[in-house]
């Protein structure tokens, strides 16, 4: 039995990356009388990118999963951020904010907040351009996240409004204290480019790829 996992080929346009793939299919029929799935056939085109000569048997995504990082067609963050809140929420009330740890001290959920939650998306910041609106998003909700955790008291004939601003305020100073998390982001991107540079005496293709900026790349997935 023979059996090919995901396949990715890049190119300038969408008919040249469709002629990768053709010519992919060619040799795989050949040689081993396999085919791409249809369900395979995904082709992720550069916002503004010429469309007309795509065929009905490839699905046109705007967002496609490489390698668990989730590229989007605008080169942009934000379908991948609206997709990882919720998962974030999820993490924070299963660990550090779950009934159990209700007893133990702040400094140790702060630290679990840190070790789940935080961890959980750190792996994507050396790829995510940093970005001033997801930056501030990603530093409110570490806000939320330790103002829940320090049991902010409501006080008598307090309005929810009022409490809800007051323990946002209380979360703000907290993670002030501890480091924001958009700070965390912030090296991991100085970090990945430091990296990268230093690889450049020895024509790494990480390097090549950091001076190669082109609008109209294309990528399928098969």
């Amino acid at each position: 039995a023979i059996w090919i996992g995901n396949i990715f080929m890049f190119a300038n346009s969408a008919f040249d990356a469709l002629s990768l793939a053709y010519d992919c299919e060619h040799y795989l029929v050949s040689n081993w009388g396999l085919r791409i799935k249809a369900s395979s056939r995904a082709i992720l085109v550069c916002k503004g990118g010429d469309i007309s000569n795509i065929g009905p048997e490839w699905k046109l995504d705007k967002i496609l999963e490489v390698l668990g990082h989730r590229i989007s067609y605008d080169a942009g963050i934000r379908i991948e951020w609206r997709h990882w809140r919720p998962i974030l929420w999820k993490i924070f009330w299963s660990n550090a904010a779950h009934r159990s740890t209700n007893r133990l001290p702040f400094d140790l959920r702060a630290l679990l907040l840190s070790r789940t939650v935080l961890s959980a998306i750190t792996w994507l910041f050396g790829r995510w351009p940093l970005q001033k609106s997801v930056s501030a998003e990603l530093d409110q909700l570490q806000s939320r996240f330790l103002g829940i955790l320090s049991k902010c008291r409501r006080d008598t004939h307090e309005s929810l409004e009022n409490w809800f601003k007051k323990r946002q305020r209380v979360g703000r100073a907290l993670a002030g204290k501890i480091g924001f998390w958009s700070d965390v982001w912030r090296k991991r991107v100085l970090d990945w480019e430091a990296h990268i540079c230093r690889s450049d005496g020895r024509n790494h293709v990480h390097c090549k790829k950091r001076k190669w900026h082109d609008l109209d790349l294309t990528l399928i997935h098969i």
